[in-house]
C-alpha cells in the first residue's frame, strides 16, 4: 500500500516522462496480481483518477493535511471523569454530559429527585 501511494505521488510530482512506466507497472501489479482487496481497490481508484483527470487527482492526493491537535487539556477534570464513565454513550462523542443534551434523562432525573 505504501509503495503504491509513493509511486503515485512520485508520478504526480515528477510528471509523465520520468515515472510513467514505474507507476503503470505498480498499478498493474496492485490491480491484477494482488490478493489483498484493499490494495487492489486502492490501485483501481488511483488508476481511474489518473486516467480521468490527472489535475484533480494531483489536487486530491497531494493536498495539505490538517494537523492533529489534542483537546485533552481544555476539558475540566470532573467533565473528563464523567465522560470516561459514559464512554460507550453518545455523551463521550459530544463532550457533554448526558443530561445536558437528552431531555428525557433530565426530566426523569428531576422526577426521581422530587420523589
Amino acid at each position: 500500500m505504501a509503495i503504491l501511494t509513493a509511486a503515485v505521488k512520485l508520478y504526480l510530482k515528477l510528471g509523465e516522462e520520468q515515472s510513467e512506466s514505474l507507476v503503470t507497472q505498480i498499478l498493474k501489479e496492485a490491480t491484477d496480481e494482488s490478493d489483498n482487496p484493499d490494495l487492489r481497490n486502492r490501485g483501481y481508484i488511483y488508476w481511474r483518477m489518473l486516467s480521468e483527470d490527472p489535475d484533480s487527482a494531483k489536487q486530491i492526493i497531494l493536498c495539505e493535511r490538517p494537523s492533529i491537535r489534542l483537546d485533552q487539556s481544555s476539558l475540566d477534570q470532573s467533565l473528563r471523569d464523567s465522560l470516561l464513565q459514559n464512554i460507550s454513550k453518545l455523551s463521550s462523542v459530544y463532550y457533554k454530559l448526558p443530561e445536558n443534551f437528552v431531555k428525557k434523562i433530565r426530566d426523569r432525573q428531576n422526577q426521581l429527585e422530587e420523589e
